[in-house]
């Protein structure tokens, strides 16, 4: 190999790298307003922008919201009658131990569901946190392992 050609591949890495990067950042900026409906009438799960539209509240009667960010991202309608929950968990690019929330969490949407509520979960971009807690509910309810949820 030439030393022209050593030279560049570097700098080919790097634009990989950097294209990566940006079809991710694009991908994500895609979904930050979908919102999606796990259990019919029941579970749903989105990010912040979702979590600050209250007509989407309204209009799929949400009762309960579980904020998987609530150290950084404010509950925007504690003020009307829907019920929070807020757990401080950092997201700081680092792995998040769930498994502290899971009980809280498990219980929290199983009394929502007993008391025919609608439950909301959340975080910064509803693609992590808050999907973690769907797929643990629809185990923990239906008896599954992973791959079966």
């Amino acid at each position: 190999m030439s030393t022209a050609n050593r030279q560049s591949l570097p700098t080919l890495q790097f634009n990989f790298v950097k294209a990566e990067r940006t079809h991710k950042r694009e991908k994500l900026a895609k979904t930050e307003l979908e919102c999606s409906e796990v259990i019919s009438n029941f579970l749903y799960v989105g990010g912040e922008a979702v979590a600050k539209n209250f007509d989407y509240f309204t209009n799929n009667a949400i009762t309960h919201v579980i904020n998987c960010a609530g150290n950084t991202i404010a509950n925007h309608h504690a003020d009307k009658d829907i019920t929070y929950m807020t757990l401080q968990m950092c997201d700081d690019g680092l792995r998040v131990d769930l498994t502290w929330f899971l009980h809280m969490v498990l219980d929290y949407i199983e009394r929502a569901w007993e008391r025919g509520g609608r439950v909301f979960i959340h975080c910064a971009r509803g693609v992590s946190r808050s999907c973690a807690f769907c797929i643990a509910f629809i185990m923990w309810r239906n008896s599954l392992d992973y791959q079966e949820a």
